[in-house]
C-alpha cells in the first residue's frame, strides 16, 4: 500500500493548559505550606508551627508523638513533599484519595463528624496555609 496516506479518525483533546497548570500550582502550594509550617525533608524545624504542634502533642500523650497523629502525618508528608498527592489541597480534600479515606475513617470513629484538632482537620488546615488549630 505504498502511496496511501492513513488519516486517523481519532482526535485527542488535551486538558486546557491553564487547568493543568493550576492543579500543578495548587500541588506545589500545599507542599509549600506544609514545609513553611516546619515539616521538611530534614525534620521538624525548631521554633516553627510544627515544633509547637509536636511539643503540644507529645505533652498530651505522655511524652511521645503517636504514629498516625497530626504531627507524624504532616512530617511524613513534608519529608516526601506528598501533601497534594495524598489528596490534601489548598482548595479542600480530593475525593478518592488517601486524604478522603482518612477523613471518612475518622468521621466513622467520631459519630459521623471529623473532629476539630483531629489528624484530618489539622493536616487540611496546614496544607491550606493555616496553623492546624
Amino acid at each position: 500500500m505504498t502511496g496511501h496516506t492513513h488519516k486517523s479518525i481519532y482526535r485527542t483533546q488535551a486538558l486546557p493548559r491553564s487547568s493543568f497548570q493550576s492543579r500543578k500550582a495548587e500541588g506545589r502550594m500545599a507542599d509549600k505550606n506544609v514545609h513553611e509550617a516546619g515539616f521538611t525533608p530534614g525534620g521538624i524545624k525548631g521554633g516553627s508551627t510544627g515544633s509547637e504542634m509536636m511539643s503540644k502533642e507529645a505533652r498530651s500523650h505522655g511524652g511521645g508523638v503517636p504514629s498516625g497523629g497530626p504531627t507524624s502525618t504532616l512530617q511524613e508528608m513534608g519529608a516526601k513533599s506528598s501533601t497534594h498527592s495524598s489528596g490534601f489541597t489548598p482548595s479542600g480534600i480530593s475525593s478518592g484519595t488517601k486524604a478522603s479515606g482518612m477523613m471518612s475513617q475518622e468521621a466513622k470513629s467520631h459519630g459521623g463528624e471529623t473532629p476539630k484538632g483531629g489528624t484530618t482537620s489539622t493536616v487540611q488546615s496546614v496544607s491550606m496555609g493555616g496553623k492546624g488549630k
